[in-house]
């Protein structure tokens, strides 16, 4: 079941399984947001957020700068 799947993903990482899909989705951001062309929209409804505020709002507070911001940290000139 659904619930005894929490427990032992719990029990053997010490995380909850919203915490795991927080990670997932942020790593997926993240690769998104470096390695794409495209917008923060995009992203955001690629990621399945209702919008692009909710999508930054989570963006920020698991990594501490907007999605915009990471975009310009991570650029690479060639």
């Amino acid at each position: 079941t659904t619930q005894y799947l929490a427990l032992v993903l719990k029990q053997l990482t010490g995380k909850s399984t919203k915490e795991w899909i927080a990670d997932s989705l942020t790593v997926e951001a993240k690769i998104l947001l470096k390695h794409s062309s495209q917008s923060v929209q995009q992203i955001s409804d690629a990621l399945n957020f209702c919008d692009a505020s909710a999508f930054g709002k989570f963006f920020k507070n698991r990594t501490g700068v907007t999605p915009f911001r990471f975009r310009q940290k991570n650029l690479i000139f060639y």
